[in-house]
């Protein structure tokens, strides 16, 4: 080993009882070390540039062999978590700016888990089309931005097809988030035009399970409207299901739905807010039951490759982060133009201006107040999590957090105590 290393700006240490952790929030990626050996790279090269050969020797101190000690040394050069004068770092993850923008507060339904509380009968308080265009062009001036077009229920504006075209030439993707009802013939030839990706919101793996949320016969026209869009040659689509207890004992039939229909599937855990608040008694499932849902898609993989496996197989794909990337790589514009840093958090707590009274989206984004709550969000900054040990891998959702969302209860430390533990299982080998 030679030349000179130092390690990055970017990497934090974690300590254990034995083990530590060296993360690195630039590219996300970490290693797990002897306690020894992480505080005596981060003691030595923190600072300043120091020729390999010391730390070398440093190695050898610790009763390490050369073999070992070389693979060591090229995995955290690779990792960016130790940098070599002369070399620039490896790259972090290439970023993308998604930009949710909520064009109207109105839906043709009225699910008991709406963060929005949007129904049928939902005043039309929506921006004029030229309106919107606006705000898709001062987003596309200052961020290669990938929009997502939601609501409430996009579909039900006149006007939505412009408005899809409009961001598909101004952006670098276009994902369209919809309850799926109203992809009839002529919506999904549309779609395919202008739209990169199709999320919908399903909520179920039957018409029993889903409509006791959605409504009677929602289900089915969801499914009718997926195999039209497959049946055009669509196939970037995905669906979602709120994990709630009209559904939680569906969670396997939904995953093998989802592999017939040939499409991608995404489990969400339910948050209390909007109408899901007003209907979290019926709703809501104790941690134990959320806990035992979202895991049956791993058990399906620790069947197939045996728990050690899985462990490590998790171990390998995880990656670290101190946020969320709300407010900074991605925001909300609610239908009067309102900014929230991300579509799950719509409280006035979280508010970042409205995008109208500025000229440009950095120009928001740089204001004092806006930088000040950002920063708030990264797990260094919060006094309940900047203690916790597996901090950089938990993926907490400010949609949790008291002083960031409304309406949140005790069951929230429940869960952060029990993924906690999952977490530790799987970063510390706990």
């Amino acid at each position: 080993m030679d030349g000179r290393v130092r390690l990055s700006n970017k990497v934090r240490l974690i300590e254990g009882p034995e083990r530590a952790l060296l993360v690195n929030l630039q590219n996300g990626k970490w290693a797990r070390l002897p306690n020894d050996l992480a505080k005596m790279i981060t003691s030595a090269a923190a600072s300043e540039w120091v020729h390999a050969n010391a730390l070398s020797h440093a190695y050898q101190s610790l009763g390490i062999d050369t073999c070992s000690m070389e693979r060591m040394f090229d995995n955290l050069l690779r990792a960016g978590i130790l940098l070599r004068q002369g070399q620039d770092p490896p790259p972090g993850p290439r970023e993308v700016f998604e930009a949710y923008i909520i064009v109207t507060d109105r839906c043709n339904l009225s699910c008991l888990t709406c963060s929005l509380s949007s129904r049928p009968i939902f005043p039309n308080n929506d921006l004029p089309t030229e309106t919107v265009l606006r705000i898709i062009d001062t987003i596309a001036h200052d961020r290669n931005a990938v929009f997502v077009i939601t609501g409430g229920e996009p579909l039900l504006r006149n006007d939505i097809e412009h408005i899809l075209k409009h961001a598909f030439l101004k952006g670098r993707g276009i994902s369209l988030q919809t309850n799926g009802v109203l992809l009839d013939e002529k919506t999904c030839q549309m779609v395919t035009r202008y739209v990169d990706w199709v999320e919908i919101s399903l909520d179920g793996a039957d018409e029993e399970s889903s409509a006791p949320v959605r409504g009677k016969g929602a289900f089915s026209s969801v499914i009718a409207g997926i195999k039209r869009l497959k049946a055009l040659g669509f196939n970037r689509i995905s669906t979602s299901m709120v994990i709630n207890r009209f559904n939680a004992h569906k969670v396997e039939d939904y995953i093998k739905l989802n592999e017939q229909l040939g499409i991608e599937y995404m489990l969400r855990q339910f948050h209390p807010i909007g109408r899901g608040f007003k209907n979290r008694d019926k709703l809501e499932l104790v941690s134990d039951e959320v806990n035992n849902s979202l895991r049956t898609k791993a058990k399906k993989r620790i069947d197939e490759i045996g728990l050690a496996g899985h462990l490590q197989k998790v171990r390998n794909e995880m990656k670290a982060c101190e946020n969320c990337g709300a407010g900074i790589r991605r925001i909300a514009i609610l239908a009067n133009g309102d900014v929230r840093p991300c579509a799950s958090v719509l409280s006035q707590k979280a508010a970042m201006g409205n995008i109208l009274d500025y000229d440009s989206l950095d120009d928001l984004l740089s204001q004092d107040f806006n930088e000040k709550l950002v920063a708030s969000f990264g797990v260094d900054n919060r006094e309940d999590c900047k203690e916790c040990d597996v901090r950089y891998f938990c993926g907490y959702c400010l949609a949790d957090m008291p002083q960031f969302s409304d309406n949140i209860g005790p069951r929230i430390i429940s869960d952060c105590k029990s993924h906690q533990y999952d977490l530790q299982r799987i970063i510390w080998g706990n």
